[in-house]
């Protein structure tokens, strides 16, 4: 028999001895029952959920995964693409509960469980076998964490609700049970916070789901689940290697793989505020390959292994560097015998496609390289190796030199040797300009189109070892930081750097704000991206906001949680999957009055006497100069030493007139 037709039973008996009472006795009594029968089938309802990186508050600020520009959205669960929590690492867990009748204030206490999916299966509702979230300590497959931070005190109420519809704040949990519950009428939601470590040995990881579940104190389930949280696991990876690099000399971690083949990652000094512990490990490409659907379209693997990487400080993950990380990764000749080796490049995933990453190859030594400054998975294709057609065997040209010795001296031949061209190709700003060094001289320009992206070509090069180096100007004169490639060209080879996303450029318009009002924090970057801008103070503040058509942001910043004196701010973009490294860093000072920034004043590139344009009186400047000595510098517009032709060309580009 039923509890429900239990329950019912034991109304009908008493109803029968309690006839002979008065008839307002009656009425008091079957109101009481009622009430308890409602109590029992109007059970509480787990509605809602989301993960998130764990933090240092009360309030965790990133939704899960960490360092990528993927957030999974509320009641969104963590698929192979979407960086589940590897071994060892943390998450939080936000769950909404919601009453279906009035919670008095403590008079409900909760747990939460997790259960295993059978192989093949996706519906959480057909686990039979739930377990309790581990304690501390203990070894759970999924069990609780104790954050070693002062704030993050367990069954602490949390401060900011962050699910659809919920009002109520529960606890911070890092262990069963929940503390007794707050008030909660019907119809609304309370929301708990709860602190997972994956506890799963690397043997015993299968790709298989988990699901999650609040019950209450005894076990028993709630009335309903309409969401519950999932997790995949990944296969086991291969290897796995972890160091703490010191935030003020920076180092080097390396990862050697058993076929001869390794990675290695440079992390640069002052590449964050504080020192942080690095965690590599790779996985058998194929997999990967498995598990997120495939490599990318019309790409081969060409290295055996895809690399997920970690860092975090007080197990707090990090989702960006103030500098750029230099990866390499290492690879075989026979792990590209079947791939085009000129078109490798590294692929970073962002939980929903591959994304190339711009890549210096080294073909003699099998090193590819790129510059990160967040992590994900991240793994090497190529283009299949095309069909071998016949072509020509180079050769030297003879050309005849001019003249021919008198008395019958004989004709010289002058020898023409193959060249190397090298080209870059990426995005900056709308209609911005681009500067390319090469051993820090300008080489080359050109100019953005509409849409941001650029190319330039160089060549004649000779074969040997150069470091290119490009930024750009945006339309107000402010230049981005400066993005170096250490590049090996060959001759008879072409060189391309593709995927190169030039940081934005930023400024404020203050250099000093009074305290509580705001500063504006403005820049530009590609049309329609998403820009982060990052405050540093004791604790760092974080800002969002999308560029216009024009690619130009705008992001005004309250002071008030700022302390008096000096703070800097910097900016990233993120667009199509990509992240661009930071901006420069800007400073100004919280004090108790404002002074205006001055305003920047464009100088035109060919504006010699600098009215402001490029015209006729310019042009008779750079007349008088041309092909003499002892020029201004600022006149050599091509920078290259002398003022030819070329100087014109360029002061034509920007003529106003």
């Amino acid at each position: 028999m039923g509890k429900h037709s239990k329950i019912l039973t034991f109304i009908l008996l008493l109803s029968t001895f309690y006839f002979l009472l008065s008839v307002q006795a009656q009425a008091s009594f079957f109101e009481r029952i009622i009430n308890l029968f409602s109590s029992v089938s109007e059970g509480p309802i787990q509605v809602s959920y989301r993960f998130f990186v764990p933090h240092d508050t009360l309030d965790p600020w990133d939704p899960w995964p960490p360092g990528t520009t993927l957030d999974l959205p509320e009641n969104g669960y963590l698929s192979p693409m979407a960086f589940p929590p590897l071994p060892g690492q943390l998450f939080r867990l936000r769950i909404g509960i919601k009453a279906t009748a009035d919670w008095s204030a403590s008079n409900r206490r909760l747990k939460l469980q997790f259960g295993k999916l059978s192989a093949g299966q996706t519906n959480c509702a057909t686990i039979t076998a739930w377990n309790d979230l581990g304690a501390l300590g203990s070894g759970a497959d999924w069990r609780g964490f104790d954050m070693p931070i002062t704030q993050l005190a367990n069954g602490a109420q949390i401060t900011v609700n962050k699910l659809s519809g919920a009002t109520i704040k529960g606890s911070y949990q890092e262990s069963n049970p929940t503390p007794f519950n707050p008030a909660v009428l019907k119809d609304q939601i309370i929301e708990y916070d709860w602190l997972v470590q994956n506890n799963i040995t690397n043997s015993s990881l299968d790709g298989e789901f988990y699901c999650f579940r609040m019950v209450n104190q005894d076990g028993t389930s709630l009335k309903r689940y309409s969401q519950y949280p999932k997790i995949a696991t990944t296969k086991p990876f291969v290897n796995s290697t972890s160091s703490t690099i010191n935030k003020n000399v920076g180092g080097t971690i390396n990862m050697s793989n058993t076929n001869g083949t390794g990675l290695a990652l440079v992390v640069p000094a002052n590449y964050s505020t504080f020192s942080q512990s690095f965690d590599i490990r790779n996985l058998s490409v194929n997999d990967f390959l498995d598990q997120v659907g495939g490599q990318p379209s019309g790409k081969l693997g060409a290295h055996s292994y895809v690399y997920q990487m970690n860092a975090e400080r007080n197990n707090v993950a990090t989702s960006s560097f103030n500098e750029n990380l230099t990866m390499r990764i290492d690879y075989s000749d026979s792990e590209v015998s079947s791939v085009d080796e000129s078109t490798l490049r590294i692929y970073k995933h962002d939980g929903n496609n591959w994304n190339a990453q711009s890549t210096t190859l080294d073909t003699t030594n099998n090193r590819a390289t790129t510059a990160i400054n967040s992590f994900s998975s991240f793994g090497l294709f190529g283009d299949p190796t095309p069909t071998p057609t016949p072509t020509p065997t180079p050769t030297p040209t003879a050309t005849p030199s001019s003249g021919g010795g008198g008395g019958g001296g004989g004709g010289g031949t002058t020898v023409s040797y193959p060249t190397a061209t090298v080209t870059f190709s990426g995005r900056a700003y709308p209609k911005s300009t681009i500067i390319l060094l090469r051993d820090a001289q300008v080489a080359a320009t050109t100019v953005a189109g509409a849409d941001a992206t650029f190319s330039i070509n160089l060549s004649s090069l000779s074969g040997g070892n150069y470091i290119f180096s490009i930024y750009s100007e945006d339309r107000d004169g402010r230049r981005s930081s400066l993005l170096t490639f250490p590049i090996s060209v060959i001759s008879s080879a072409t060189t391309a750097v593709n995927g190169i996303f030039i940081a934005p450029t930023i400024d404020v318009d203050k250099n000093e704000v009074k305290r509580g009002d705001n500063i504006a924090i403005f820049g530009q970057s590609v049309p329609a991206s998403e820009i982060t801008i990052t405050v540093s103070s004791e604790e760092d503040f974080f800002g969002k906001i999308n560029t216009d058509k024009n690619g130009t942001y705008l992001y005004n910043f309250d002071t008030s949680v700022l302390d008096l004196g000096q703070h800097s701010a910097k900016s990233k973009a993120a667009y199509g999957g990509e992240i661009s490294s930071f901006s420069k860093t800007v400073s100004f000072q919280v004090g108790k009055k404002t002074v205006l920034a001055k305003p920047v004043v464009k100088v035109l590139k060919g504006d010699l006497n600098k009215d402001g344009k490029v015209n006729i009186i310019d042009f008779s400047i750079l007349a008088f100069w041309y092909k003499k000595t002892g020029f201004p510098a600022g006149f050599d517009l091509k920078q290259d030493g002398k003022i030819d032709l070329k100087d014109f060309s360029i002061m034509a580009f920007y003529w106003t007139g």
